[in-house]
């Protein structure tokens, strides 16, 4: 997680930015941690420090489903962008379970889950990035995530 970094200046792009703005809520930080490795920067975690960090702070009120969708659409875009074709699909196997199991936990059924996987499949591989509208109608007014089990 990127709620507290310490890296040299250096790392910063030609335009002065550290994180990418590809994706408008989440995901940055792991995107830096992969830019990151491939430039071989050593990175590390200590596991005995102490961060105070509100999770969610933001999202709380939020759809539980939608952030879930917003999450795993931001990770395999991210994942699909920077990784060979062979560690993406092995990825996309080691996960799909995962995301399954995440969407029926949040009370939608098993073939609700697998419509609302199947979509995230197809829109990983059109889309390039999350924008604040994406998230908007997944996230805060619930739009996006209806019109996804309606066209199933």
């Amino acid at each position: 997680t990127g709620c507290a970094l310490f890296f040299y200046p250096e790392l910063l792009g030609a335009d002065g930015r550290l994180l990418t703005e590809r994706f408008f809520f989440g995901e940055e930080d792991f995107e830096f941690s992969i830019r990151m490795g491939k430039c071989g920067v050593k990175m590390a975690c200590v596991m005995d420090s102490l961060i105070y960090h509100k999770v969610n702070a933001s999202t709380t009120s939020l759809s539980a489903v939608g952030k879930l969708y917003n999450h795993f659409l931001n990770r395999y875009i991210d994942v699909r962008q920077n990784y060979s074709f062979w560690g993406y699909l092995g990825w996309k196997i080691l996960n799909y379970p995962l995301l399954i199991r995440h969407l029926v936990v949040r009370n939608l059924s098993l073939r609700e889950a697998f419509a609302m996987a199947c979509r995230l499949m197809r829109e990983a591989k059109e889309k390039e990035t999350v924008t604040y509208e994406d998230f908007r109608r997944l996230v805060i007014d619930g739009t996006y995530f209806l019109e996804v089990l309606q066209k199933e």
